[in-house]
């Protein structure tokens, strides 16, 4: 069994880059304004931000952190990874 990573850690490891990607990708316009955000509530938060968004409000990016590994699956899940992992493997050199 292969020890696998997080894919979220290609994100961490760049935001920019990947951030940049994805919205190429899918065609969205980019300001100036959208690339980084401002500490603090605002008003797109909804109602719920109060109760959800405490650390949202005070970040302005992305926090750098230690890729996790990818706790075990239960033991009669193996033989669906394993055949769901060449899948995975050929679509992820394709990932932004």
């Amino acid at each position: 069994m292969r020890r696998r990573w997080w894919d979220a850690a290609d994100v961490l490891a760049n935001p920019a880059r990947h951030t940049g990607a994805t919205v190429r990708c899918a065609r969205v316009a980019v300001h100036a304004g959208h690339v980084g955000l401002a500490a603090g509530r605002r008003a797109s938060d909804g109602v719920w931000a109060p109760a959800w968004y405490h650390a949202v409000e005070q970040s302005s990016g992305f926090d750098p952190q230690e890729p996790k590994a990818v706790p075990p699956l239960p033991e009669e899940l193996r033989p669906l990874e394993e055949a769901a992992l060449p899948h995975y493997d050929a679509l992820k050199v394709h990932r932004l």
